[in-house]
């Protein structure tokens, strides 16, 4: 029974799964740097199209969400 009550404390560390590469990151930048045609968004085809409907869904979703929630408790309630 004592000697269970010495047991050495264990030490507790945050730490991550790899370790940093020499380059700064942990290797999986360089698929971000080589993509080159990734932020060129002028020349996106269809961009109107692409982001009003993109706009459209998030006003529907971002103003629908709450009146809809409204409309189910409402119901619940008189019923």
């Amino acid at each position: 029974m004592a000697a269970a009550l010495r047991t050495t404390p264990l030490a507790r560390s945050i730490h991550t799964g790899t370790t940093p590469k020499l380059s700064g990151g942990y290797g999986h930048e360089n698929d971000y740097m080589h993509a080159k045609h990734m932020y060129n968004i002028t020349e996106m085809k269809n961009r109107k199209l692409k982001f009003g409907t993109a706009m459209v869904a998030f006003l529907t979703i971002g103003y629908g969400t709450p009146i809809v929630a409204v409309l189910w408790q409402q119901h619940k309630a008189s019923g």
